[in-house]
C-alpha cells in the first residue's frame, strides 16, 4: 500500500480485546457514501480475479490472479498500459509475485518468483532494469532502499547462495545480500512456519511496514530498522492454542477442523488513521472486522451480513482490500452488479423504483453501460 501519512513512532504494543461479533452491520455505520467506478474492458486488459490493487499519484495498479499481468487505470476507469509480460527475455517475468510502487523514484517493483530477480518498469510500462534478490510471498521496500522479505515457508527459504534459512522474514539489501534474519523476534512460538502465500501478508501504514504471520493473532511491525509487535487482537476462547502455532505437518484436514473451533489468523490487514480492518475465518465463514483505534469501538460480522443501507446494493460477500484518500475498496464482478439490481428493482413497486433510479443515477448509468463479460467494478467506501 502506498501511503503518504506519517505512522505513530511508539512500538508500545497494544492488545484490543475482539467481542463484539454481531448478527448484521450497517454500512451506514461506518460509510458516508458509496462510489462505483467500472473498469475499460478491451482485449489488452481483461480481468477475472484482482489480487492486488494500489492507487498512486491518481493512477490505479491491478495486478489480476487468472492473466498474471498488472495493469494500471487512469481514476476515471479508463486503461492506460499493463506491466511486464510472461516470457524470459529482459522486462519478462515467468511468474509474476508481489509488486511495490516505489513513490519516490516513480517506479513499479515486481518480484518474479519465477526468477528470483527484482523487475524494475516506470508507471508508463518501459522496463528499467533488473536485480538478483532471494524469493519470497510478499515484500516491502524500506525507506533507505532495503526489502523486508516474507516467505511464509521457513524450512524451505534460501538465500541466494543456496542457504537453507529458519525464520520467515528477512531484510535484504539491494545486492540481495541478507541484512537481518529477525530468528530470535518469533521464538518460542515459530510464528510464520508455512504461513500464508497471500500478498496480504505484508502491508504498511505511513514509514511503518506490517505483516501479519500465519497461526498468529499479532500484527508485527518493522520501524526504525526494529521488528517488533504492534497490536495483539485478543478473541479470548477463540484464539488459536499455542501449541498449534509452531507445528509445520499440520494437514488440510486438520487446519480445517482447526478453523471450525478457532481463529487461525488475520488476513487483509489495513491500519489507517483511525481503524484497523482485517478479515479472518472462523466456523468456515469469512469475517470482517473493523476496529475504531482511538475507542476500540468493534464492527463484527460475517462478510455477507454486512448491510448495505447506503444504497441498497447488498454484496454477496464484504472484505477490504486497499485503502485510498480516506476510502476502503473492494471490486464486485460486473455480472454481480447487474444482478443485483435486477434483484433490487424487481422487489420495488413502480413508484419506489422510480424514485431510486432518480436518485441514484450513476447506479443506472453503470448498469447500462455493461455487460456480463466486463471488468470488475471498483467500489470505493467514503469513512466517517
Amino acid at each position: 500500500m502506498v501511503m503518504q501519512l506519517q505512522a505513530q513512532s511508539d512500538l508500545k504494543v497494544k492488545t484490543i480485546k475482539v467481542h463484539d461479533f454481531r448478527n448484521s452491520v450497517l454500512l451506514s455505520d461506518l460509510f458516508t457514501t458509496i462510489e462505483y467506478l467500472p473498469l475499460e474492458t478491451n482485449a489488452n486488459c481483461y480481468l477475472s480475479y484482482p489480487v492486488q490493487i494500489e492507487i498512486f499519484d491518481s493512477l490505479i495498479f491491478i495486478q489480476d490472479h487468472r492473466e498474471d499481468q498488472i495493469f494500471t487505470f487512469s481514476m476515471n476507469g479508463k486503461f492506460r498500459n499493463s506491466i511486464g509480460k510472461i516470457g524470459k527475455g529482459p522486462g519478462e517475468l515467468i511468474a509474476y509475485g508481489d509488486f511495490f510502487i516505489d513513490s519516490n523514484n516513480r517506479t513499479i517493483e515486481i518480484l518474479d518468483n519465477g526468477t528470483d530477480k527484482m523487475q524494475i518498469f516506470g508507471f508508463d510500462g518501459n522496463f528499467i532494469n533488473s536485480k538478483q534478490l532471494i524469493w519470497c510471498s510478499s515484500f516491502k521496500k524500506t525507506l533507505n532502499g532495503d526489502y523486508l522479505m516474507y516467505s511464509g515457508y521457513a524450512p524451505h527459504y534460501h538465500d541466494k547462495k543456496g542457504k537453507l534459512l529458519d525464520t520467515p522474514i528477512v531484510l535484504v539489501d539491494n545486492n540481495g545480500d541478507i541484512k537481518n534474519r529477525f530468528r530470535k523476534e518469533f521464538e518460542p512460538n515459530g510464528y510464520g512456519i508455512r504461513a500464508t502465500m497471500l500478498k496480504d501478508a505484508i502491508n504498511r501504514f505511513g514509514d511503518t511496514i506490517l505483516f501479519c504471520p500465519n497461526r498468529s493473532n499479532i500484527v508485527f511491525q518493522y520501524f526504525n530498522t526494529k521488528l517488533s509487535k504492534r497490536v495483539v487482537f485478543d478473541f479470548g476462547s477463540k484464539n488459536l492454542p499455542q501449541k498449534y502455532s509452531s507445528i509445520s505437518d499440520l494437514t488440510f484436514n486438520d487446519l480445517t477442523n482447526l478453523q471450525a473451533r478457532y481463529i487461525l489468523d488475520l488476513a487483509n490487514f489495513i491500519e489507517t488513521e483511525k481503524q484497523y480492518a482485517f478479515t479472518f475465518n472462523y466456523q468456515n465463514a469469512l469475517y470482517q472486522a473493523l476496529v475504531n483505534k482511538q475507542n476500540d469501538k468493534q464492527f463484527v460480522t460475517k462478510s455477507a451480513n454486512f448491510i448495505n443501507d447506503l444504497d441498497r446494493m447488498n454484496f454477496k460477500y464484504f472484505h477490504l482490500i486497499s485503502y485510498y484518500n480516506n476510502s476502503f475498496v473492494f471490486y464486485i464482478h460486473s455480472i454481480d452488479f447487474k444482478e443485483q439490481l435486477d434483484r433490487l428493482l424487481n422487489s420495488m413497486k413502480k413508484i419506489e423504483k422510480e424514485i431510486y433510479l432518480k436518485d441514484h443515477p450513476d447506479i443506472l448509468r453503470i448498469y447500462n453501460g455493461i455487460s456480463n463479460e466486463n471488468n470488475p467494478i471498483l467500489v470505493f467506501f467514503k469513512c466517517k
